[in-house]
């Protein structure tokens, strides 16, 4: 079999597992819960905040990068249910 189709085959099966995987989980409240921690996070609790914020940006790159693949496999159980 050609390598290209192979590859090819083998992407769309990784990108098919992954947003599986991604739609066990609310991924945009995650975000909107990381949001709500930084906006209330330095006054809630400024010394845990300061310690935490940086690990939650790079957490919420992640997710929001993660989140087009998430919504892709939310209209596509949507549209499955009409």
């Amino acid at each position: 079999m050609n390598t290209e189709i192979e590859t090819y085959r083998q992407a769309v099966l990784a990108a098919m597992h992954a947003g599986r995987m991604l739609r066990q989980y609310d991924i945009p409240g995650i975000v909107a819960a990381i949001d709500k921690a930084n906006a209330l996070g330095p006054f809630l609790d400024p010394t845990l905040w300061m310690q935490k914020q940086e690990a939650m940006s790079e957490d919420k790159a992640l997710l929001e990068a993660a989140l087009p693949l998430w919504n892709f496999f939310e209209e596509q159980e949507d549209q499955e249910e009409t």
